[in-house]
């Protein structure tokens, strides 16, 4: 659960970025962004953790197994690795580049 909220907030902070004109760095706060929020998910395995939001248990609508860890590791490292060897095929277009991240 904390994987979706993390990633979540690193869209908000991405579009925040993109108000401030930080285009340049926008690339690698993704990256490390993401790399943060792997090393989290790949801290929650073999705990089952019970997914919560403010004290409201949410066990009958998510379940959080090492399935879902795993298979959430593996999307995020994918993402990683896209956003890695993309990077310069979106510097030539600086100005539009929240378009296609």
């Amino acid at each position: 659960m904390n994987t979706l909220l993390y990633t979540s907030c690193l869209g908000l902070i991405c579009m925040v970025a993109e108000i401030l004109n930080l285009r340049k760095i926008l690339v690698p706060i993704i990256v490390v962004g993401l790399a943060a929020i792997f090393f989290i998910n790949i801290h929650d395995w073999g705990t089952n953790p019970i997914a919560s939001i403010g004290g409201i248990h949410l066990d009958h609508m998510v379940r959080i197994d090492n399935f879902s860890i795993a298979f959430s590791s593996l999307a995020i490292g994918i993402s990683i690795l896209l956003f890695i060897l993309s990077a310069n095929y979106y510097a030539n277009d600086q100005d539009h580049i929240s378009d296609y991240l």
